[in-house]
């Protein structure tokens, strides 16, 4: 049950409680609730300089509702091991954590992904426990 506000400050803590559930999505949800769908299999490519490795291959994404599982993440120029995780969507917006999918809990990388409008394209930025990172833009997908 919602109680009066009684405190001066409360419509400030409602205003931050609203941005705050924004998450800093450069676009806002689709209008009538409806979840933008990014499901699908994506093939992407980084870009040296200024990364040191720049890597290829696919990222296959499942989605119910706003819940987002990377299911694997290959590489065609590297035998690292495939990266699994889940996340809420939030607009174009998806901050996930991506371990191996084999359990190993020596690794993991911290991920945004930014999809266009027509969620058929993607940018990433990630900083993972290698100590590798790339900004926004180094690597990019596209939905087959």
């Amino acid at each position: 049950m919602l109680g009066r506000m009684s405190s001066p400050a409360a419509p400030s803590l409602l205003l931050l409680a609203v941005l705050a559930a924004c998450n800093g999505s450069r676009e806002a949800p689709a209008q009538g609730g409806a979840v933008p769908l990014v499901e699908g299999t994506y093939d992407y490519r980084g870009f040296a300089p200024p990364l040191r490795y720049a890597l290829r291959g696919t990222v296959a994404v499942e989605q119910v509702g706003d819940l987002v599982r990377v299911t694997n993440v290959t590489y065609a120029n590297s035998f690292d091991r495939p990266l699994v995780g889940e996340a809420n969507l939030v607009g174009d917006r998806l901050d996930i954590v991506l371990v191996p999918e084999n359990g190993d809990t020596n690794f993991q990388a911290d991920v945004t992904f930014i999809f266009s409008a027509d969620r058929n394209t993607f940018e990433v930025a990630f900083s993972d426990t290698n100590g590798d990172s790339g900004n926004l833009g180094d690597y990019v997908g596209t939905k087959r």
